[in-house]
């Protein structure tokens, strides 16, 4: 009886937890009964507006600002809605206790490193507190703080230290999006004066659209203008090494990835890596796969589609063309790996075995796109020397 007891009562805590700051897409009735929209001629906010990313929206009102995840899980699409209120002033009517955040956040913990890179482009990373994998990452800002003891280890992002994260008692807990399930567990730790953030940029489908979310942390500490101000340097810096590998003349056929327990997971044409690979200027084998993610194939059917591919990016951990073929014999009757052109992305280890790719490489699309273009049409970009990307040999 007191398992069956401590079952339901857990069950019903978490339940409480979710719906603290989730949405269901409709607002409460009486939720702008206190207030109206910002009045552009006294602004209380620099107001962010939204190029690229499609996960997120931003609501502006007189004393507050409704920041609304539209895509936050990977199994579901219930929304998450997070009402940002300044310090001092009224909380408004109709929201949930755990859907209210004091802006500017005091503190944070962060899931995901990156989330440190959004943090570090900011400015921010003075707030956080606690982190997931201290030893992946390679930012000074954080390396000063970690050295100094100020961010506290908090494990890996899936099997974090609880106990020592609701010790923090940060205003808020960056996590990237999950399966509902997932997002429950972790919603269920926090204290009743920590909300959990949900960010879904990894699931966006542009590299802009992901270093976009540079505006989604910046919301919470009224950071808009500087947020605006980094992207449209980031944005330009992009399009304009788009616009010079137009002018290439021819388009190499690329392929990506290894296969993992025997199935080769191909990145489909509206995800960001096919994106990628279009503005560099080059023909992914899979650009005409519909819809984002990925998709499983087994060995026979891409090396009968890729097998004549001029480059082969992406390829897991490996550091050489002998790691590549120790895994499998059969990678040897590809092209890419015949004529050395297998690049990955992996040049910037660091000492606790963390790739700076997907810390600081989700905020440089543009640096990226420029190690994709040097790759494909090295005369575009002579000078250039790759940042993120290794030639295997």
């Amino acid at each position: 009886m007191k398992y069956i007891f401590k079952q339901a009562l857990y069950g019903l805590c978490m339940v409480w937890f979710l719906s603290s700051c989730q949405s269901n897409n409709r607002q409460p009735q009486d939720q702008r009964s206190d207030s109206t929209k910002t009045n552009a001629s006294q602004p209380l906010f620099d107001k962010t507006t939204l190029k690229y990313a499609q996960n997120f929206k931003v609501d502006y009102y007189d004393h507050y600002k409704v920041v609304t995840v539209t895509k936050a899980f990977t199994d579901q699409t219930d929304s998450l809605q997070y009402v940002l209120v300044p310090h001092q002033q009224p909380i408004p009517k109709g929201f949930k206790p755990h859907q209210i955040v004091h802006v500017p956040v005091r503190s944070m913990v962060t899931l995901s490193t990156t989330h440190v890179a959004l943090a570090d482009v900011l400015g921010l990373t003075e707030f956080i507190t606690g982190n997931a994998n201290n030893a992946w990452i390679s930012l000074p800002s954080m390396q000063k703080r970690i050295k100094e003891g100020k961010v506290v280890e908090l494990g890996s992002s899936r099997n974090f230290n609880q106990e020592l994260l609701v010790s923090l008692q940060p205003d808020i807990v960056l996590m990237s999006s999950t399966h509902t399930a997932g997002y429950q567990k972790k919603q269920a730790v926090m204290g009743k004066s920590t909300c959990l953030i949900v960010n879904s940029g990894w699931m966006e489908q542009h590299p802009l659209a992901r270093a976009e979310w540079l505006k989604f942390l910046a919301v919470f500490y009224n950071k808009e203008k500087l947020a605006t101000e980094k992207f449209d340097a980031i944005e330009a810096q992009y399009l304009r090494v788009k616009k010079l590998a137009a002018q290439a003349q021819k388009k190499p056929s690329v392929l990506c990835g290894l296969p993992f327990k025997g199935t080769w997971y191909t990145a489909k044409g509206g995800s960001y890596m096919a994106q990628f690979i279009r503005d560099a200027q080059a023909a992914y084998f899979w650009n005409n796969t519909p819809g984002s993610g990925s998709h499983p194939f087994d060995f026979e059917t891409v090396f009968a589609k890729a097998h004549n591919g001029d480059f082969w990016l992406n390829v897991s951990a490996a550091k050489s063309l002998k790691e590549i073929q120790n895994k499998d014999a059969r990678f040897t009757k590809f092209a890419a790996f015949n004529q050395k052109r297998i690049y990955n992305n992996n040049k910037r280890i660091n000492a606790g075995g963390g790739n700076d790719y997907w810390v600081t490489g989700f905020v440089n699309p543009h640096l990226v796109l420029s190690d994709l273009v040097k790759i494909f049409h090295p005369e575009l970009l002579p000078e250039h020397e790759l940042v993120y990307y290794q030639q295997l040999k």
